[in-house]
């Protein structure tokens, strides 16, 4: 209840807007404060990062679910270079979750292959799908 109000404004910001480097930057840095939030006054300074990223997801279709099954499973689909130049390309906010960040990163990077080399115009619900359906 007390980050209701930054929920709020910044999934309001990201409603409707395509997965882009800017809307990926905002998606990390909304994770990171809420996650830090709950580690901080709820969880006894466990991150949540599943929790929260499933959670806004709810919320908002273009912040990727992140999950262990995701996790594993996108590394078969970005190879390493890749995942350097997606990391290289996203700017970091400071209060963004190390491993959501890099895992955007690269679903970053996974999203454009598949528009770009399959020619598809693919949702960010459908690659959460592929990685974890």
């Amino acid at each position: 209840m007390n980050q209701a109000d930054l929920i709020d404004q910044q999934l309001r910001a990201l409603v409707g807007r395509p997965l882009d480097q800017a809307a990926a930057v905002q998606v990390v840095d909304l994770h990171g404060k809420l996650t830090r939030a709950l580690a901080d006054s709820y969880t006894g300074g466990v991150w949540l990062t599943s929790f929260v990223s499933k959670y806004l997801h709810f919320h908002c279709c273009v912040v990727p679910f992140y999950d262990s099954r995701a996790v594993a499973r996108i590394g078969g689909f970005v190879n390493r270079r890749d995942a350097r130049r997606a990391r290289h390309n996203l700017s970091k906010p400071p209060d963004g979750d190390p491993s959501y960040y890099d895992f955007v990163a690269k679903f970053l990077a996974l999203w454009r292959q598949i528009i770009t080399e399959a020619g598809l115009a693919a949702t960010v619900k459908e690659v959460d799908y592929l990685l974890v359906g």
